[in-house]
């Protein structure tokens, strides 16, 4: 159950009532592999009702009446799928949408700097006791979201979609020491992780 308050104001004053609504979440969760694999998956829908709203007769004063809808789904598999060799998947999907507001912004993304897409993958493999390379570990992964954006009036700001990649070198001297060299971002990727106005959050 949502409950969140609120405070915007009317023009009479007064303190609009608290944001109400519910969030639904279904999901689902095994093992496979003779317990080696887990994998899970799982949707959700979360409204949002009695969102502040600008008021059409008073500027600078709210009213009551918003509606919003978030919802999506996540999958994710991780495991040993042979031996030595750990793999972890990821993919999440979001959508958010205006149901009641304005005209102009009803149909659109309330939450558009939140990404629709985002999917992981990592792998590394260990190199098995008793070979000449025991102890060795290589790895790497991608982590990839859809673009996004910030709108602030008419000024949009636009995060693009971008794809880092990463990668990891280890060994263990001992069951003590390990000793590991990780490398992020192996493509000098510029790209910006999150975008917000003329003046702040912009990364």
């Amino acid at each position: 159950e949502v409950f969140q308050l609120q405070n915007a104001t009317t023009v009479t004053g007064e303190l609009l009532g608290p944001i109400t609504g519910r969030q639904y979440e279904a999901g689902i969760k095994g093992e496979l592999l003779d317990q080696r694999l887990n994998v899970s998956a799982a949707v959700y829908r979360t409204i949002r009702s009695n969102e502040a709203l600008a008021d059409p007769a008073n500027t600078g004063y709210s009213i009551g009446g918003g509606k919003r809808r978030a919802q999506g789904f996540e999958a994710e598999i991780s495991g040993e799928i042979v031996p030595g060799l750990n793999l972890t998947a990821g993919y999440a999907y979001n959508v958010t949408k205006i149901l009641v507001a304005a005209m102009s912004q009803v149909g659109q993304a309330y939450a558009p700097t939140t990404p629709k897409h985002n999917f992981m993958l990592w792998a590394n493999y260990t190199v098995p006791a008793g070979g000449p390379l025991s102890g060795l570990e290589v790895g790497g992964g991608l982590r990839a979201q859809s673009d996004f954006y910030s709108q602030v009036g008419t000024v949009r700001f636009q995060g693009e979609s971008y794809t880092i990649a990463s990668a990891l070198l280890g060994y263990s001297l001992n069951d003590n020491i390990r000793l590991s060299v990780n490398a992020e971002n192996l493509f000098d990727k510029k790209y910006y992780s999150k975008v917000g106005s003329v003046t702040s959050n912009n990364y």
